[in-house]
């Protein structure tokens, strides 16, 4: 015996524009020979935007009411209409989701927040090796000037004795 194969589509816009409900149920078949493939193979569409409904009358209307205004919910508290077992412990995982994924969010905050500290520190000591290297070049450049300084006045000192001694 095979197990039954159920797939749920959840659709927010109408997909079926023809047809004014909003939960369509599809089996596999063989139109040529209208034979079915399994009776257990289903596809439920449901299209969330169709159900409009005051009361919640079966199960079909608390999903899709749920599926539909879920945001609404608070996670402590559902509303009278949706207390059952099933729906308590889909807003249970649904919690849990939550406080994964704020969980999760913390810690990519926190990741975030050291690389830029890290990049920060990278910035910081290549910015210094710079200044160090601008310093010493300035040093250099410092001590090449004195040096041409004194070479000049060397070669002042030289050509004024020229000068004295043509004069003489």
């Amino acid at each position: 015996m095979l197990k039954p194969v159920i797939s749920i589509w959840l659709v927010c816009e109408p997909v079926f524009r023809e047809f004014s409900g909003f939960h369509s149920q599809f089996t596999f078949c063989d139109q040529k020979n209208n034979l079915a493939l399994a009776e257990h193979a289903k596809i439920h569409v449901i299209e969330l935007s169709k159900w409009n409904k005051n009361r919640i009358e079966n199960d079909l209307d608390r999903w899709t009411h749920f599926f539909k205004e879920g945001k609404t919910f608070s996670v402590d508290g559902l509303p009278e209409n949706m207390l059952t077992h099933e729906m308590e412990e889909a807003m249970a995982i649904l919690k849990q989701f939550s406080e994964k994924e704020r969980d999760y969010d913390r810690y990519m905050l926190r990741l975030e927040y050291l690389r830029e500290q890290a990049t920060l520190k990278e910035d910081r000591e290549i910015a210094l090796a710079e200044l160090e290297l601008f310093k010493k070049e300035s040093e250099e450049a410092k001590k090449d000037a004195e040096i041409q300084l004194r070479q000049a006045k060397i070669e002042i000192e030289a050509l004024k004795s020229q000068l004295v001694q043509k004069r003489e």
